[in-house]
């Protein structure tokens, strides 16, 4: 049976898909890499304001005592 290149189009094929298999992979771990720092870095904040309030540097979150002093 004499070659008729069938086979180099279905290799383009599937290298081009694979290429674009890689490239949505690439994407996506990008993409989850920065969603990962951001939501370390709100993490992080969310500490930091926790530790601040908890030894009284930020007591933005406390209820203020609106009673007259005597």
């Amino acid at each position: 049976m004499p070659d008729t290149g069938e086979r180099r189009e279905i290799t383009g094929r599937v290298n081009a898909k694979e290429a674009e298999v890689v490239q949505q992979s690439k994407k996506l771990a990008s993409k989850t890499r920065q969603l990962s720092a951001k939501m370390d870095a709100k993490n992080r904040q969310r500490t930091a304001d926790a530790d601040g309030a908890s030894s009284g540097e930020s007591n933005h979150n406390q209820p203020r005592d609106h009673r007259p002093k005597r």
